[in-house]
């Protein structure tokens, strides 16, 4: 099995160096599935700490469990970027450690989806459910596609995953820092936080449609 991407990122090519310096420091007895398991259970418990406080996604936490869930991000992040890069460096890729990467990625989006309802204090609304579509389309779209033309695809127009990572991560540190006044700031009328969603919506739908189109003859 070989590894195939369209292309990298500009967050991506400015932190490559950084992963496979990450990547260079496990041992060969660690696995690479267990790389990508471990960036798995980063998200979980980060889902575990929300719960000991709130169920509901609606009630604000300490300060220190935003800057918690930021940095599980982050260490997610690097785990899911270094994983195949061990792989590589041990010979051991293969399509198995594909579909595990595969598989945690999309159990991350859910489990992430949670802790961005949650920063934006959507509670049981309308909202909460666009959150998790507007994050599961897209990485469905580029699976599909991947699936049809043999190439992964983590970037698009030089925006990708690692940017809205760290764009994520950002807003959790700032809703750490300032907390509702943030979450409830209103521009024009409308919540803050409902504009930045929506604005992903439309972002992601962009990317969806465009996708289809590039791949229509193939699928």
């Amino acid at each position: 099995h070989k590894y195939s991407s369209t292309g990298y990122s500009s967050l991506d090519n400015k932190m490559n160096p950084f992963w496979t310096k990450c990547a260079s420091y496990l041992p060969y007895a660690y696995s690479p599935n267990m790389v990508t398991v471990t960036g798995l259970f980063c998200q979980l418990s980060s889902i575990l700490l929300i719960s000991l406080y709130d169920l509901t996604f609606s009630e604000r936490l300490p300060t220190y469990v935003y800057f918690f869930c930021a940095f599980m991000l982050f260490m997610a992040q690097t785990l899911d970027a270094i994983d195949g890069k061990h792989a590589r460096n041990t010979k051991r890729q293969s399509s198995l450690g594909q579909l595990m990467d595969h598989g945690c990625d999309s159990m991350d989006n859910f489990l992430f989806s949670i802790v961005l309802t949650q920063a934006f204090l959507f509670g049981n609304t309308i909202h909460s459910l666009v959150v998790q579509i507007v994050i599961q389309i897209p990485f469905y779209i580029f699976t599909l596609e991947e699936h049809v033309t043999g190439k992964i695809r983590t970037q698009f127009y030089n925006i990708g995953v690692t940017e809205y990572q760290f764009f994520s991560m950002g807003l959790l540190i700032l809703s750490g820092i300032f907390g509702e006044p943030l979450v409830f700031l209103e521009i024009f009328g409308i919540r803050l936080s409902y504009i930045i969603l929506y604005a992903i919506c439309f972002s992601a739908s962009i990317q969806a449609i465009h996708l289809i189109m590039l791949n229509s003859n193939s699928i």
